[in-house]
């Protein structure tokens, strides 16, 4: 074997190990940190927060993305991927995967625009900020996703025994297509409006410590003006921008992945070329699935009231029997019982008098 073989088996080899191996911590620790996000932004301090439901519709996303997308990837590293075996579990594989990431990137740029305008002075722009307006964004933008990646049950097809192309899209035109849709509506535009958003939020937060405290006079206006930025949304901005910083640096490999091949399609390329691109891609899309695993460890790290409600929930699940107990305490007598007592009182009194 020459070096130039040697080089792409060694490579196939090891992307064939990582698609076996770094799957499945991603897996497990992005299902505890997803459902466990579940269960908090659910909770009734943050129920009715718009920023909170944002998160929470991101969260939703990243779970199907891990399930769907994630699983069959860790399957194809064992030739267990049934994408491989099924067009019709391929084309649902790549449309339930491709939604949901443009989906959990989309609403993580909506929870940018809320924050903005939770800070802002404008009361006609903080009106955005509002629970009613997320959930009807959330519904449309789902809606609107479901219909617009329904192309991909024409171009996909599945392909047997061809790791890591198991699942492809053999029309030209598709896969070009589905290049560009996926490197503007998640490697480009997301980040973009993420960054630009979350600067004028930092400005806007800015200025509203810099602002000098009014007179007794206007005391009215400086209380109005001071719950601009109430304490839980301030925590809310910081756990925003963490997040924000994190998904560039996790998406852009696969960005410049797709940008790559995408320009390079019609370039002539050898097996070896093939293959070094292949593989990069291979790891890109392994650190993209980190962005999906990572949301509940970042809330957690920088969000305080996001902590004090972990450890709300994680006191609930360690003491119910203590609760319980607690409750049994302050259960009144039972009143038969009670009456019963007390009858039996009054005749042993009136007996001892007798005698």
């Amino acid at each position: 074997m020459d070096a130039k073989n040697e080089t792409i088996a060694t490579l196939l080899h090891v992307a064939m190990y990582l698609n076996r191996s770094i799957p499945i911590p991603l897996l497990i620790f992005g299902t505890i940190g997803n459902i466990l996000n579940v269960f908090i932004l659910t909770r009734q301090s943050l129920r009715t927060n718009s920023c909170a439901f944002y998160f929470l519709s991101s969260t939703l996303a990243n779970i199907l993305c891990l399930w769907i997308g994630l699983l069959t990837r860790l399957l194809s590293g064992y030739n267990l991927d049934p994408t491989a075996w099924s067009t019709v579990v391929c084309q649902i594989r790549f449309y339930i995967t491709y939604m949901s990431l443009s989906l959990s990137a989309c609403f993580l740029v909506y929870a940018s625009v809320d924050r903005w305008a939770s800070s802002s002075t404008n009361p006609n722009i903080r009106s955005f900020s509002r629970i009613h307006n997320a959930r009807r964004m959330v519904m449309y933008t789902t809606l609107f996703a479901c219909v617009f990646y329904g192309q991909t049950f024409y171009c996909y097809v599945a392909v047997p025994n061809q790791f890591p192309l198991n699942c492809y899209c053999p029309n030209q035109v598709c896969r070009t297509y589905n290049d560009v849709l996926f490197l503007i509506l998640f490697s480009l535009i997301p980040p973009m409006f993420m960054l630009s958003f979350g600067y004028v939020t930092i400005r806007n937060v800015q200025k509203i410590r810099q602002q000098v405290r009014p007179l007794p006079a206007n005391l009215q206006a400086s209380r109005q003006q001071h719950r601009l930025l109430k304490k839980k949304d301030h925590q809310m901005i910081m756990m925003l921008l963490v997040q924000v910083f994190f998904f560039v640096i996790l998406v852009t490999p696969s960005g410049i992945s797709k940008a790559y091949s995408t320009l390079t399609f019609n370039q002539l390329k050898d097996s070896l070329e093939l293959t070094k691109e292949n593989f990069f891609f291979q790891v890109s899309v392994l650190i993209l699935y980190i962005n999906c695993c990572s949301a509940f460890y970042l809330y957690t790290l920088t969000g305080k009231i996001f902590r004090q409600e972990v450890k709300r929930l994680l006191l609930n699940i360690q003491r119910p029997n203590l609760a319980i107990i607690s409750e049994v305490r302050i259960i009144p007598p039972d009143p038969i019982s009670a009456a019963y007592h007390s009858q039996t009182n009054q005749i042993t009194m009136k007996y001892n008098q007798q005698t």
